[in-house]
């Protein structure tokens, strides 16, 4: 969810033995991937290209913050395009973390009949795909009011 970012705090205090998985993608990925997604509700940052760009700094400022404050609690960033560039060693790492056994299954999550309710309820049905890497570049003429938002960021990310 777009907002899990902000409880990291009071999830620390928490729950001290908890593990927190920071999935990280493109910048610009990202925050187009936000523009484009009809959230049904609580998201009004994702009707604008510039709010989404500021949506996104926000976050990252906060997560930089987060690195700061709460170490030694223990925080993966797990990259999306490392994933689905190469999903067994990104699993197996994540498994590593959260100290859970390798099952083949994982692999075949988008074979099993669980009701999904997330906006990305159709993804889950297909195999993992790279198709979204990058996708932004295709819009790229059209995008900048996010570009220039998000400059500060994807620079210090270069």
């Amino acid at each position: 969810m777009p907002y899990n970012f902000a409880h990291l705090g009071l999830i620390a205090l928490l729950f001290p033995g908890a593990r927190v998985v920071h999935c990280i993608r493109d910048a610009v990925d990202t925050a187009f991937s936000c523009y484009l997604q009809d959230f049904l509700e609580g998201n009004a940052f994702s009707y604008s290209l510039e709010d989404c760009g500021w949506f996104y700094r926000q976050y990252h400022a906060l997560m930089e913050h987060w690195k700061q404050v709460l170490p030694p609690y223990p925080m993966m960033d797990l990259h999306y395009e490392d994933v689905v560039s190469d999903p067994e060693t990104s699993v197996r790492r994540l498994l590593e973390f959260c100290d859970l056994e390798w099952d083949p299954a994982c692999l075949g999550f988008h074979k099993s009949k669980r009701v999904v309710h997330t906006a990305s309820y159709q993804q889950v049905r297909e195999p993992l795909y790279t198709r979204a890497v990058g996708r932004w570049k295709a819009y790229e003429a059209y995008l900048e009011p996010l570009l220039r938002e998000l400059a500060p960021v994807t620079a210090s990310a270069a």
